[in-house]
């Protein structure tokens, strides 16, 4: 399974999606977009993965790479292709495929609880992926659930934390498991950045303490990783 990533971070965060690339032993070639002078062609690639960002689809839609971005995430779901987005690359396929993007009401920052819908339970795509989890958010925008998808998992911050396209080829995902605890770490200590506010965002030093001793995010992102990769593999 040949997979792109399309990456918004110039840190390259999505470090247990690379992990996982690696162990198995799946080609893995990787795109920083907003510096990109070309995209892949869709024949480049079996599983498209698009990473989050500190980018707000909502807002930022006149940046070049951006409109170039979503093109190729359209053409590549026109193709039949499998795609995964995850918090922004989730609110960008969710836009792509008819969803709005907005300004949350509720920021989520922190280990926060996830629970499967009926229908997430049932989901290939969430095979032994357990009913309720605690999963790493950070995002201050979220989406209407496009047509022709089925929600797989919700919570009380933002309601659509996981869909599919009812074909079952595309999963976007509002929560982090492509973080490992490392990176979680070091993007939260900071002490000079600012902070958000919230009832769902967790104070910094506790999220620190809560993040020293948290299960590792990978046993999500391998899950994911094997179901998609299963997914690909049947469909051709």
């Amino acid at each position: 399974m040949r997979i792109h990533l399309l990456e918004h971070e110039t840190e390259g965060i999505s470090i247990n999606v690379i992990n996982w690339s690696l162990k198995n032993k799946h080609p893995l070639s990787r795109t920083y977009v907003p510096e990109a002078v070309t995209l892949p062609g869709i024949s480049d690639f079996d599983l498209l993965i698009i990473a989050g960002g500190p980018q707000h689809i909502w807002k930022n839609d006149k940046l070049t790479w951006l409109r170039e971005e979503k093109r190729l995430v359209a053409k590549a779901a026109a193709a039949n292709k499998h795609i995964m987005g995850i918090c922004l690359g989730a609110q960008m396929l969710a836009n792509v495929l008819g969803g709005s993007v907005f300004a949350s009401p509720l920021a989520e920052l922190g280990w926060h609880k996830i629970v499967l819908t009926p229908e997430g339970e049932a989901s290939p795509l969430l095979d032994l992926v357990p009913r309720q989890f605690s999963m790493f958010q950070w995002h201050s925008d979220h989406y209407t659930l496009p047509p022709g998808t089925i929600r797989l998992a919700t919570n009380e911050a933002a309601e659509n934390q996981a869909f599919v396209s009812t074909d079952g080829r595309m999963l976007g995902i509002q929560f982090h498991p492509d973080f490992d605890c490392s990176t979680i770490f070091n993007m939260v200590k900071d002490e000079d950045e600012p902070w958000p506010r919230g009832p769902v965002v967790t104070p910094r030093q506790e999220l620190v303490q809560q993040t020293k001793s948290a299960q590792e995010p990978a046993w999500l992102m391998d899950r994911l990783m094997i179901n998609m990769h299963k997914a690909v593999t049947a469909a051709v």
